[in-house]
């Protein structure tokens, strides 16, 4: 069994009912200027769940989509490093709490937890990227699917 991170990230908050009445835990993340103003909000459910492969994972996705009423407007599939799945990632990154600064991060709304983020779309640099993490505050993820791959491309452009 290989363990997944699902994120589905509703246009607006109607979907966090929606999910707390299915049992499943939510976040309402604010994203960050560098100066600490939100930029923008993004409603989504969190799922942590194992299966046996990507495959099963993306079947239960795609029947947990077809349930909502929701408008949606992100489906994100993730996982820790494993070696067969560095090819399929779209992307890697780096989650970290206490926030470092410079790097992108959000404020986590219902915890008041800051977390940032560090990601490279460069295969050649997802190893690099996971071996730097020095901070037991740290967690290495890697994108396998991503519904609208430039959705965070606002929110980034600040740091740039």
């Amino acid at each position: 069994m290989k363990k997944f991170e699902i994120h589905i990230t509703g246009k607006d908050e109607s979907i966090l009912e929606e999910f707390k009445l299915l049992g499943y835990k939510t976040l309402e993340v604010l994203l960050m200027n560098p100066t600490g103003s939100p930029v923008g909000k993004e409603n989504m459910c969190c799922i942590q769940k194992e299966f046996p492969s990507y495959e099963k994972c993306m079947e239960f996705v795609i029947c947990l989509c077809m349930q909502l009423r929701s408008e949606l407007a992100r489906v994100k599939i993730e996982s820790c490093y494993y070696e067969e799945y560095l090819d399929k990632a779209i992307y890697a990154e780096v989650h970290s709490s206490p926030i470092i600064p410079g790097q992108p991060w959000v404020s986590n709304f219902n915890k008041k937890k800051y977390t940032s983020t560090e990601r490279t779309y460069n295969k050649n640099e997802f190893l690099t990227l996971k071996d730097s993490i020095n901070n037991k505050g740290s967690e290495f993820e890697l994108c396998l699917y991503d519904s609208n791959p430039n959705f965070d491309d606002y929110w980034l452009s600040f740091y740039l």
